[in-house]
């Protein structure tokens, strides 16, 4: 017989907080989007529940309004 004597030993990494600097705005219908944070990235999706697909585009991004649905969030 064969014995180990094993601990496993983990520190979560605390989750990230949203970026400091958000804006939002609709004009001529048109949406910007932008954030202060470099690290975050865009995400799309036409549903909430996904799939969510990256918005190459650095911050800020504008997106024309249809009459489609589109969700965004911002991960890292």
């Amino acid at each position: 017989d064969i014995s180990f004597d094993f601990e496993l030993i983990a520190n979560p990494v605390p989750a990230a907080g949203p970026p400091a600097r958000l804006s939002a705005g609709v004009f001529d219908g048109e949406l910007t989007l932008g954030w202060g944070d470099s690290a975050y990235i865009l995400e799309q999706a036409t549903a909430v529940t996904g799939p969510w697909f990256q918005v190459t585009d650095p911050s800020p991004v504008t997106v024309s309004l249809t009459n489609s649905q589109v969700f965004f969030r911002l991960s890292r």
